[in-house]
């Protein structure tokens, strides 16, 4: 998940990253407290998750629930059976929630629409066809000049 000034860097990982890793993520915008959010999943694959170089708060599924997500070197306290978890705080399989940390070792559940997330490789299609005279403008000034030799 990323948030505040991390947005302006996932541009520029964006930017950068291969079309192989773009394919393997997915991507949901929301407005989940005080700021706009942007949280980043794997999409299913045989292949061990990619190591991202991002500012971002990373997450891991708890108790196998395919929809619930705590942060990476967390635990829940008291320990709950996983039902109670699932009932509790991933009730509605329509939904991916996370578990946002504050300082004070609580945390605040939030959550998106599971159909919100898309292929991050589409959401790059989308900024070059909108951007397009900007990219071709980036384009023709990158272009080199070689003299014959």
């Amino acid at each position: 998940m990323l948030r505040g000034p991390a947005l302006d860097q996932f541009d520029a990982f964006v930017r950068s990253a291969d079309k192989q890793l773009l394919a393997r993520l997915a991507f949901a915008v929301g407005d989940n407290g005080p700021e706009k959010c942007i949280v980043l999943r794997v999409r299913p694959s045989k292949l061990p998750a990619p190591v991202l170089v991002l500012p971002a708060k990373a997450f891991r599924t708890y108790f196998k629930l395919p929809n619930l997500f705590l942060p990476c070197g967390t635990q829940l306290h008291p320990q709950l059976h996983r039902d109670a978890v699932r009932t509790l705080l991933a009730n509605d399989p329509e939904r991916v929630t996370w578990l946002y940390p504050h300082g004070d070792g609580t945390f605040t559940p939030e959550s998106l629409p599971d159909a919100a997330f898309r292929p991050l490789a589409d959401w790059v299609d989308y900024v070059l066809n909108r951007d397009h005279v900007a990219l071709e403008a980036w384009v023709q000034a990158a272009r080199f000049d070689f003299e014959p030799s």
